[in-house]
């Protein structure tokens, strides 16, 4: 078992293959969330506009004091859905930075197990080759 855990801390390659792997998904994800983010921020924008363009037109006279009420009450609704939506694609954002750092503490952490076995199979290999 110990060769087994030695081999995979000493061969960068299997290590690096299977960091890029995670770090590449985040990467991805990370990038489809920041898309997001944008989208649905032109959303809220367009909420904004539109619920000015409502009082706007209810100043005017060019609608009823009903239609003003009906379309007043969705903005809000769909005003709460996308700040919602978009919290949740910050927080996405913020897992997805803490897994960035956990990959980062995960190869600091390899290196420094590798020369630690490096050291005690040498430590071991010595002590062996005194023995009488």
């Amino acid at each position: 078992m110990w060769t087994e855990v030695a081999n995979f801390l000493g061969n960068p390659d299997i290590f690096q293959a299977e960091m890029d792997l995670r770090v590449h998904g985040q990467e991805g994800q990370g990038a489809e969330a920041e898309r997001e983010i944008a989208k649905l921020n032109r959303r809220l924008a367009d909420v904004d506009h539109r619920e000015t363009e409502l009082v706007a037109l209810r100043l005017r006279g060019a609608v009823s004091e009903v239609a003003l009420d009906r379309n007043a009450a969705l903005l809000p609704v769909e005003r709460t859905h996308l700040t919602q939506e978009s919290e949740r694609q910050r927080e996405t954002m913020s897992t997805l930075e803490q897994g960035q750092a956990a990959v980062a503490s995960l190869k600091a952490l390899r290196e420094h197990m590798r020369d630690r076995l490096d050291s005690a199979t040498h430590e071991g290999t010595a002590a062996l080759s005194s023995r009488p």
